[in-house]
Parts: structure tokens; C-alpha cells; sequence
């Protein structure tokens, strides 16, 4: 094991001795995303305050000094206030939540939380002062996990002198954990070294939040209150009520440089759980100009991807782009994404150009018969993408030919060809992993079975625990269409396409990493060369939108799978014959 367990266990502990008067209580950590130990401190630090029942927010910023400054002043307007301020900012901060009232409970993302802690030379200080606690790391792969993250700031994003942001995972409680500790241990060394690695870089950002067991939990009040204040700023512009309002507060508080203050690039780490719920999208929304469309939150507006039903009828570019993962060990790590780029970049160019060739797809394995229909019957085919890591630019190379200004967004590792189906015909048998709230292990004695036709998907099989998880998971996402329905928050076009597309089948997809072998996570097993992955939900084009995407990884070898495709004539376009690559 890379890490000391021991030494881990004992630094929560006393973490836990130092907390013990703070049960159930908030903090927001800061500090400079350079200070190493501050960083691996915070693994034993998160997990301390979860066990004790708090929710933490870590905004670790080379420039972090003004958005703290903002939250404090934020804060103090409100106490103001709530004490009967008759200033500028008071009288602003009380017509607005006045008016914020009538949807919602905004009052709470405004409260200063009961801890503030600074990262310092040798501990954090504040409100309480912790001794820092990174005995428990041992280095391991140091040099070809710098290796990796460098060719992932070059191969995927081409990094320049830009403004950076690391998102990694806080250490859950026990309980709450489903995926081996020692990963998300991982997830603080890998974070770490993409902050080192990102010599480039203007700024850097690190940070995360206490996770949430229902994406219909309430979200942490600080990342919350920053995002709101984001996304009203990219509307202030607009004529409604709620944003005139807002306009005075945005006066009062100098917060216009929010407006601007998008990261060029995020990295993100993520492991089981959700953010929650974002009210004020909910409640309210964000239009779009000289649209009728809106968006439900300010990550879609700044990223804008091409799927999003709202990303063609926004003029605006996007301001940021995307690559992510999963709280991946580091070894797995290094071998699915340190590869040849240019090697497997052929290999989806070669398959993507068989699969455009096909007006069906036929896919025939020991417990998967399927037909792949491309054609909706009026003279439009579904086309297949390529997942190449690539997120070099904000603004999608599909701009010249379409001219929809969407943005760029990396699965890491890479590599599938993928595609929206029209419609699946037959039955599939995943059972290798699904993702849900989180990956979880399928195995080939009790798999997920499919069966799909023109109107959707039945599973007729399943683990027990497998299946209460899609339909909690899928009665969450119907709830939320219906309180966005109710609130009105979203035209009435958006909900009836997502409640169109509810039951469909939304990916049909080939993997291609020639170096990605099999693991605990959904990113990694579908990328494996020698599977697939189908996905339920939400799809890749605009009108197969939805609320949900859960993809299921197929074993083709198992399988011992015959794919091809029809192409006009009928002639068949080989893409696997018994589980083996036709194309490579």
C-alpha cells in the first residue's frame, strides 16, 4: 500500500480530539495551492469533519485573497442587515432576498460559516488552529505520475499561460464510502501533482466540497452562494426583476468582476456523490439573450456543450473547457493516459470513418443481439464523435462548419468512438460496470440485461443493489423535471423534450485505449479496446436530451462479439469479429 494506514487513521483521530466542540458545524479552508502539506493534510482534516457531521468548503487560490474578500464582505452585509443596516448594501441584500423568498430558502447561503481556516507555514489557523498531519504519504510512481500529468496538461489541454482550476474529492465518512479509501487517497497526490506539473499556468484554483448523498440535497452554502452570484452576474443584463434586483446588490458589493472570473480550464477529480441541488437555477433560471431558452445553472452557461439543447440559441462563446476523471488510482492513472495519443487517435479515426459508413449497426455476442438503427426514417442519420482527450480549446472546432458556439469537454482517459442511437432493437448484457451516483463492478455471473426496442428500455435483470440505486437515481432526476415544471423555471419545451427522452437509450459506444486494462471505475472500463458501453438516459445531441446518463460497460471478448455495419448497398462494414478489432 503506498500510503501509511496507520499514521492516516491516527491523524483523523486527532483531528477528531482537536473538532470534538465542533460537531455538526461548517468550515471554509483557504490557502495557496502550493503549500503541499496543507493539501495532503486536508485527507485525515475532511474526513474528521465529516465523521463529526460537518460540511466543508477548500477554495486553495494563488489569487484567492479577492474571492475570499467578496465572501467576507458578503457575509458582513447580511449580519448588517439582518441587525436592521439601512445602508446601500443592506437596503439592496434585503430587496433581493425578499424577493428570492417567495422560491426558496436563499437566506442560509448567506450565513458566515462557524469555521474559517487559513493554511500557514506549519498549520491551519483561524478560528481554531490544526497542526498539519501528511506523515501518512509515502511517495510512490513519483516520477511517472509527473510524467502522466504533464502529458495530460500538453496531450489534453495544451496549456497555456491561463487561469487553472484543480477540482479534487474531500475524504468521506466511512459509511458514505463505496470505493477502496487508499483511491481517494490517490486523488490528493494526483491533484497535487497536476498543481506541480502545471508550470504553464497563470492562476490556479484548487478545491472541493463536502459530497451529497442525493443530487436533491441541498449544496454547500459557500459553493453555492459563489456560484449564484456567478451566474446572476452573466445575467445581469436582463430585464426581469430578480436580475434588476440583483443589479443593486452587484452595485453595492462591487461584484462585476464575476462576470469574467471563469477559470480558462478546469481538471476535475470525482468519486460518488453530487453537489446538490442549485436553487436559485431551479427556482429561477438563466435566460438566454434574445431567447426564450434558458439554462438551470451557471457550470452549463460557462461550458456550454454541444449536447445542451440551449448551447445553439446562446450567442455567447463558451468561457471555459473541461477534462476529467474519476478518483482513479495512481497506477491505473499512469497507464491509461500515459500512451500514445497519436496511436490511438488513429484507431478512433479508423473506426469512426466504418462506423459513418453504416446506416445500421449490428451487434451479435453471447448475451447481446442488438440492431443499432442511425436513421430516423426522414432522411437524417446519426452520426458518430470521437473521444480523443482533446480540450485544447475553449470554443469547439465544429464552430466553422455549424456555427453553434459550444464548448470542449475530455473524458480522462480517452478513447471511444460514440455515438446517439435513433433507437436500440434486441437485448444487451453489461457485465463489466455501471455508473450511477459512482462506478460499481458488474461481473459476468450477475450482469445488468437489457432489452431495448423503438420506445425505450426495460432492465429485466439486475443486482438487487444495482437496481434500487437506477431507480432512486431515475426518481430523483423525474422529481427535479417536476419541480423545474412547477417553478417554471425552464421553458416548457425543455421539460417536455427531457421527459421525451426519459426512458431512451442515449450512447451507443466502441473503446479503443489500446493501453487501458479493467478496474473499479466506469471511465477507464470504457475506454478498454475489446469492450463497449451502452448508455441509458440522456444522449449526445440536442434533442436526446434528458435528466440522466448511465453508462454500462460490455465485455465484447466474453461476449465474443460480431459488430458491423450495414452500409446502403447492405454490404457489411467489419468493426469486430469474436471480440477482436477488425480495424487495428
Amino acid at each position: 500500500m503506498p500510503h501509511h494506514q496507520q499514521l492516516y487513521t491516527a491523524a483523523v483521530q486527532d483531528y477528531k480530539q482537536h473538532l470534538k466542540s465542533n460537531n455538526q458545524k461548517t468550515f471554509f479552508i483557504t490557502g495557496d495551492p502550493s503549500n503541499r502539506k496543507a493539501l495532503l493534510s486536508l485527507a485525515p482534516l475532511s474526513q474528521a469533519i465529516h465523521e463529526s457531521g460537518g460540511d466543508v468548503y477548500v477554495l486553495f487560490h494563488t489569487d484567492g485573497i479577492k474571492t475570499t474578500e467578496v465572501l467576507h464582505d458578503l457575509w458582513n452585509g447580511y449580519e448588517q442587515m439582518k441587525h436592521g443596516g439601512n445602508d446601500q448594501k443592506s437596503k439592496a441584500l434585503k430587496a433581493w432576498l425578499t424577493f428570492l423568498k417567495r422560491k426558496g430558502n436563499f437566506e442560509r447561503l448567506f450565513i458566515r460559516p462557524d469555521n474559517i481556516l487559513h493554511a500557514e507555514s506549519n498549520g491551519f489557523a483561524g478560528t481554531i488552529q490544526l497542526p498539519y498531519h501528511e506523515e501518512w504519504f509515502i511517495s510512490y510512481q513519483e516520477q511517472k505520475l509527473k510524467e502522466t500529468c504533464s502529458m495530460i496538461w500538453q496531450r489534453v489541454f495544451k496549456l497555456k499561460k491561463e487561469r487553472v482550476q484543480i477540482a479534487f474529492e474531500l475524504m468521506p465518512t466511512p459509511s458514505f464510502l463505496h470505493s477502496p479509501m487508499q483511491d481517494y487517497l490517490d486523488n490528493f497526490i494526483i491533484a497535487s501533482m497536476m498543481q506541480q506539473t502545471a508550470t504553464a499556468a497563470k492562476e490556479i484554483s484548487m478545491g472541493g466540497d463536502t459530497p451529497r448523498a442525493s443530487m436533491r440535497d441541498e449544496g454547500n452554502a459557500i459553493g453555492e452562494l459563489l456560484a449564484t452570484i456567478k451566474g446572476c452576474e452573466m445575467s445581469i443584463w436582463s430585464k426581469e426583476k430578480v436580475f434588476q434586483l440583483y443589479s443593486k446588490v452587484s452595485a453595492a458589493f462591487r461584484l462585476a468582476w464575476f462576470a469574467s472570473a471563469s477559470t480558462d480550464l478546469t481538471f476535475g477529480i470525482y468519486g460518488k456523490g453530487y453537489g446538490g441541488k442549485h436553487l436559485f437555477g431551479e427556482a429561477f433560471g438563466y435566460p438566454i439573450p434574445k431567447s426564450k431558452m434558458r439554462w438551470s445553472s451557471p457550470g452549463e452557461m460557462i461550458f456550454k456543450f454541444d449536447w445542451a439543447p440551449q448551447t445553439k440559441g446562446d450567442p455567447r462563446l463558451p468561457q471555459s473547457r473541461l477534462g476529467f476523471t474519476e478518483t482513479l488510482p495512481i497506477d491505473v492513472l499512469i497507464q491509461s493516459c500515459n500512451i500514445d495519443y497519436e496511436n490511438m487517435r488513429m484507431r478512433n479515426i479508423k473506426l469512426d470513418a466504418a462506423m459513418s459508413k453504416a446506416e445500421q449497426i449490428i451487434v451479435k455476442g453471447k448475451g447481446t443481439d442488438l440492431i443499432v438503427h442511425l436513421n430516423n426514417g426522414k432522411g437524417k442519420k446519426r452520426l458518430p464523435k470521437k473521444s480523443d482527450s482533446d480540450a485544447s480549446t475553449k470554443l469547439h472546432p465544429h464552430f466553422k462548419k455549424e456555427g453553434i458556439k459550444a464548448g470542449m469537454m475530455a473524458n480522462i482517459p480517452s478513447g471511444e468512438v460514440f455515438l446517439t442511437p435513433e433507437y436500440l432493437e434486441g437485448t444487451f448484457t453489461g457485465d463489466i460496470v455501471i455508473a450511477i451516483d459512482q462506478s460499481y463492478r458488474l461481473s459476468h455471473d450477475d450482469p445488468v440485461k437489457v432489452i431495448c426496442n423503438k420506445t425505450g428500455y426495460k432492465i429485466t435483470q439486475a443486482p438487487k443493489k444495482i437496481l434500487s440505486l437506477i431507480k432512486k437515481h431515475k426518481a430523483e432526476c423525474w422529481q427535479r423535471l417536476l419541480d423545474l415544471e412547477k417553478k417554471k423555471s425552464l421553458p416548457q419545451k425543455l421539460i417536455n423534450l427531457s421527459k421525451k427522452n426519459f426512458e431512451n437509450i442515449g450512447e451507443f459506444a466502441i473503446n479503443t485505449n489500446p493501453k487501458a486494462t479493467l478496474c473499479d471505475y466506469l471511465i477507464v472500463n470504457e475506454k478498454i479496446a475489446g469492450m463497449m458501453h451502452i448508455a441509458l438516459g440522456s444522449g449526445f445531441d440536442p434533442d436526446r436530451d434528458t435528466e440522466y446518463h448511465m453508462d454500462i460497460v460490455i465485455d465484447c471478448m466474453h461476449q465474443k462479439m460480431d459488430i458491423y455495419g450495414l452500409d446502403k448497398q447492405g454490404k457489411k462494414v467489419w468493426i469486430m469479429q469474436q471480440g477482436k478489432s477488425c480495424l487495428w
